[in-house]
């Protein structure tokens, strides 16, 4: 994380930025800035994207998967894992060939997606973002929506079986 570290302030100071400043942009507090910068805290995911875009660097310039926590990225594979399969059914093969039981659209798999979320309550929508966009750990998840882990799990398998089904009625749909 030490390159990070460091990247992190020069790139801040070279855009002529106080750590308020970058913190008010990032709708973060000053001290968490503060906390990236020591190196005592990690970004998300989510703060990364946008400090690569105010800095206007990509991602990798800034981050690598060495400043991640291993035990981040064993939980980001699983996310992929996760969702995987639904955004191959819904978004077809990267060559735009229809994959099995998939279409060909390229933006398929977000405007499935969407429809699908937009179905969903509330609790559920903010849920699913936070595991499969944000790719937050279900023990964060539940500690934000104030319910267990075991709970948010099931909610997330209940959805996954929902969003499966909602696939397989949009291409039957199509058809």
């Amino acid at each position: 994380m030490a390159d990070a570290v460091k990247t992190i302030a020069d790139l801040r100071a070279e855009k002529g930025l106080t750590q308020q400043e970058l913190a008010d942009q990032l709708a973060v507090s000053r001290s968490l800035v503060s906390l990236w910068e020591s190196g005592a805290r990690t970004p998300d995911r989510g703060n990364r994207i946008s400090m690569a875009k105010i800095f206007g660097v990509n991602e990798g310039e800034i981050f690598s998967e060495s400043d991640v926590d291993p035990a981040r990225l064993a939980e980001i594979e699983t996310v992929n894992d996760e969702i995987s399969e639904f955004i191959i059914a819904a978004n077809g093969t990267a060559s735009g060939e229809k994959a099995p039981g998939g279409t060909a659209s390229a933006s398929s798999a977000d405007d499935i997606i969407d429809a699908f979320l937009s179905k969903q309550s509330r609790l559920n929508r903010e849920i699913f973002i936070g595991r499969y966009l944000f790719m937050k750990a279900c023990k964060v998840i539940a500690s934000e929506a104030g319910m267990s882990e075991v709970a948010v799990r099931i909610r997330l398998s209940r959805m996954r079986k929902k969003l499966r089904l909602f696939i397989a009625k949009e291409e039957n749909h199509e058809r």
